[in-house]
């Protein structure tokens, strides 16, 4: 890497290519070393939002919505795995008054926890991954429920977010490459 040519258009388009072909030479290798640094970064920061969107520039799109879903699926997998382990009797504070109040949200949960978890992972999106976990902890969802739930709620918005950011991350390759 040649800091004094970081401007330099030819120099770019030179790295581009040479990143790309250690990414087909080492494919497997890449793809595991790129997931357990995903992993580690969902489970220690909860915030994969950033994580998604640099899957998006660095693989093709069916490849970053398959690594990125089964990354953030399996990393908040851990943490509920780890809250269960360190915290095994956690819950939140909730006064007599609120527990009869929504006594029932949380009967109906227990009723149905995947779909309860599907529908939780797609509207929950302004949450961190950390904060879901513990609320999905507290519920006392299942690890199956909540390993498939997690999946399927996260598949659709990981598509989405990855087909818009590629093609916009598309568009402005082609910009400055085509530009210069």
């Amino acid at each position: 890497l040649d800091i004094a040519n970081i401007f330099d258009i030819d120099y770019l388009k030179q790295l581009h290519f040479s990143i790309e072909e250690v990414f087909l030479e080492h494919y497997i290798s890449v793809r595991i070393l790129y997931i357990l640094i995903f992993l580690l970064y969902t489970f220690f920061l909860g915030l994969p939002l950033p994580a998604i969107l640099f899957t998006s520039l660095v693989f093709d799109p069916f490849d970053a919505v398959l690594i990125s879903t089964f990354c953030t699926t399996l990393g908040s997998y851990f943490t509920f795995f780890f809250i269960k382990a360190v915290y095994p009797n956690f819950n939140f504070k909730i006064n007599k008054e609120h527990k009869k109040k929504y006594s029932f949200f949380f009967e109906r949960i227990k009723k149905n926890e995947l779909l309860a978890t599907i529908i939780f992972r797609l509207i929950g999106g302004g949450l961190p991954f950390l904060i879901q976990n513990l609320i999905l902890y507290t519920c006392r969802i299942g690890k199956n429920n909540y390993f498939l739930g997690t999946f399927l709620g996260t598949l659709p918005g990981n598509f989405v977010l990855i087909y818009f950011s590629s093609t916009l991350f598309g568009y402005i390759k082609n910009y400055i490459f085509n530009i210069l």
